[in-house]
């Protein structure tokens, strides 16, 4: 059994650096899950101002058509997103967000160039891969955008599947496309999962953690490292170098 970092004592000194649980839960996630999870929030958030809104089904739905996504949604209104969860609508309200796949799912998906190239891929989330390959100058796609000065439009050739499915049916669309005469631009073999492998420890965390001075700039770069930090309880701790960011709401 993984030992718990935040247990109640450590939630209940970092509870006491908020005014309110909104900066609470946006500053040190790690220790208000914890605390919501273990049942002592409500005790270790006595001294905090109350900006509380009074939840309703209609009110969170509203609330939910502002984002695009699940962990959006959940990261800038968690206690809407818990209503939901709490009274079995949340999949109701949240119809209307991008689905993106996880460790265990992937799409396929294509980007065709007019001048009949194209390149087939895997990945757990479609529009953060596709905007990622504009830019990353290793990409087959920027490359051809650079040296022929065509642009791709990128299609989404699946739902978010099982891997091993994903894996063998990438092979097919790229035979399918070949067939068709499209040039694959393709150098790797197919099958690649995608996405970052590299297996984060404590120590490694703690080495990227190094490279940012917030912990949203560790994020924004380092989301493997910042993931894992957070999953396992190590995020403030890796984070201690680092500037905290203040949030600042009308009373203040």
């Amino acid at each position: 059994m993984r030992h718990l970092y935040w247990v109640r004592d450590r939630c209940q000194k970092e509870a006491l650096k908020y005014n309110t649980r909104t900066e609470f839960n946006q500053y040190s996630m790690g220790a208000y899950l914890s605390a919501q999870r273990n049942g002592w929030l409500d005790g270790i958030c006595q001294h905090m101002n109350v900006l509380r809104i009074k939840w309703n089904k209609e009110l969170c739905r509203k609330e939910a058509l502002k984002y695009t996504s699940r962990t959006e949604f959940h990261r800038e209104c968690g206690s809407a997103y818990g209503f939901g969860i709490q009274y079995d609508f949340l999949d109701e309200i949240c119809q209307h967000m991008i689905t993106v796949g996880s460790m265990k799912k992937r799409c396929i998906y294509a980007a065709e160039f007019p001048d009949n190239f194209v390149y087939v891929g895997l990945t757990y989330n479609f529009n953060k891969r596709t905007a990622r390959h504009l830019v990353d100058e290793k990409s087959q796609i920027y490359n051809h955008i650079r040296i022929h000065k065509h642009n791709p439009i990128f299609k989404q050739l699946t739902d978010y599947i099982n891997i091993e499915s994903a894996q063998q049916n990438e092979e097919n669309y790229v035979n399918e496309y070949r067939t068709n005469g499209w040039q694959i631009l393709n150098i790797a073999k197919t099958g690649a999962i995608g996405g970052n492998s590299t297996k984060w420890t404590k120590e490694l965390c703690q080495t990227e953690a190094f490279k940012y001075k917030t912990k949203s700039e560790f994020q924004k770069n380092s989301c493997g490292a910042h993931t894992a930090s957070y999953r396992y309880g190590w995020l403030d701790e890796v984070c201690l170098h680092m500037v905290k960011t203040k949030y600042w709401y009308k009373k203040k």
